[in-house]
């Protein structure tokens, strides 16, 4: 699956041929995606991104979730995903992260946009909700430039390496989807 969102940007799906380039990818950014990531000492080396890359294609196979690597000019930058899907209550959870030189280019906020549309056209969900680190204020101004609802504070909702982290919790209905794209 290749997904265009502009010319030199597009979500695609993952492939176990590409665990060297995502490998890399992650070990050249291991400092930058660290702060809020707690993945990283699980990803020491390219047998390490294969085997994320078997696990997240089964995983996929059996929930119906998407996860998507965010290509720009034709390199990895990153990776966008639900976390999962209630079918039963017509919502998903995403989750990404993005290479510290791929930041500041609107990259994450059209990978979002564009997850997001997948969400609530192709697979016919109701709600998306996504979950920040109270201090990454960079992930929650993506959270806010595409127009999600802030609704509180989930408190030591996770384990970062050697402490717990509160999230601020967004959501955007499809409804309210729909009135951004105007």
């Amino acid at each position: 699956m290749k997904i265009q969102i502009e010319e030199n940007l597009y979500l695609r799906s993952l492939e176990i041929s590409d665990a060297d380039e995502l490998f890399q990818v992650v070990d050249e950014n291991r400092t930058h995606l660290r702060e809020w990531l707690p993945w990283l000492d699980y990803n020491k080396t390219p047998k390490d991104s294969e085997n994320f890359i078997k696990n997240t294609l089964k995983e996929i196979q059996e929930t119906g979730t998407y996860s998507l690597f965010i290509i720009f000019d034709d390199k990895i930058v990153g990776i966008i995903s639900q976390h999962m899907i209630s079918q039963s209550n017509k919502y998903t959870t995403i989750g990404y992260w993005l290479a510290k030189s791929a930041a500041g280019n609107g990259i994450m906020t059209k990978a979002l946009r564009k997850m997001m549309e997948l969400s609530f056209y192709d697979q016919s969900l109701e709600l998306v909700i996504l979950a920040a680190a109270v201090e990454n204020q960079k992930s929650r101004k993506v959270a806010e430039r595409v127009g999600m609802k802030f609704e509180g504070i989930l408190r030591q909702r996770e384990w970062l390496y050697d402490h717990f982290v509160d999230h601020a919790s967004y959501s955007m209905t499809k409804e309210e989807f729909e009135v951004c794209k105007i």
